[in-house]
């Protein structure tokens, strides 16, 4: 569904041009996570790593009637022992990438059933991170090229129990339903899954094919799905992935 381009009372542009395609899915939001009551104001907390960036929204989001910016922090650490101490409705996490700080707050309030919800404000995401997000229970992404009066609609929708996803987001949400398409935890195909498995516990190709009954060079196809899912460039990286956040369930 199009959000239309707004602008602030005085004329000027409101920072964070809306996009066609920004979109919203009715219903609860894949973790469980609830909104505010009715009628109450919305605590924000804001996770960002650069200062400027999470001063700018603090100061335009405490601009806006029935939002209060309980919290704006950078760690994982800050976040949990925020969370753990305050009523927070929604999580604002800036997420360009599934980092360690971003893993560590989205598994924290599934594993904690947090309350409230998780929105992701981000540049750019790849389908991989945007699957593991929606089925590890976040409610909403938005991109930064939006508006303000995006954002803040966003915080709203989410706050009243729905969820806020782009239409190119709501088909992969689709796509992971189906019995031959992506597992439901880690985003991956069952050969993919399988291959990172056996990657992690040290497999070489020739083992890994062995294992599954096929050849070397099928094996190295599907390593490189794995790098283009993840975003990854070197099976390094892929494994340092896979050990920070498929470990106890692949």
């Amino acid at each position: 569904m199009s959000q239309p381009k707004s602008s602030n009372p005085s004329g000027g542009r409101r920072p964070i041009q809306s996009r066609a395609g920004e979109g919203l899915l009715r219903g609860r939001t894949p973790g469980g996570f609830r909104g505010p009551r009715a009628g109450k104001s919305i605590r924000v907390l804001i996770v960002d790593d650069r200062g400027l960036f999470r001063d700018s929204l603090t100061a335009a989001l405490q601009n806006e009637d029935g939002i209060v910016v309980a919290a704006a922090h950078a760690s994982a650490k800050e976040v949990v022992a925020a969370l753990s101490g305050q009523s927070i409705d929604i999580v604002l996490l800036e997420h360009d990438h599934i980092d360690k700080r971003g893993i560590a707050v989205v598994r924290w309030a599934r594993e904690h059933a947090f309350s409230g919800s998780i929105l992701i404000v981000t540049a750019a995401i790849s389908e991989f991170d945007a699957i593991w997000l929606i089925r590890n229970g976040v409610a909403g992404i938005v991109r930064k090229e939006n508006s303000l009066d995006v954002l803040v609609k966003a915080l709203r929708t989410v706050a009243s129990g729905d969820v806020w996803l782009a239409e190119e987001h709501l088909k992969l949400l689709m796509n992971t339903m189906g019995e031959n398409s992506v597992d439901f935890l880690t985003g991956f195909t069952k050969l993919e899954r399988l291959t990172l498995k056996y990657l992690l516990a040290g497999d070489s190709n020739k083992e890994i094919a062995a294992r599954l009954k096929t050849t070397e060079s099928a094996v190295k196809s599907t390593v490189q799905r794995l790098f283009r899912k993840t975003g990854v460039r070197s099976r390094g990286h892929l494994l340092r992935m896979g050990l920070e956040k498929y470990r106890d369930i692949l």
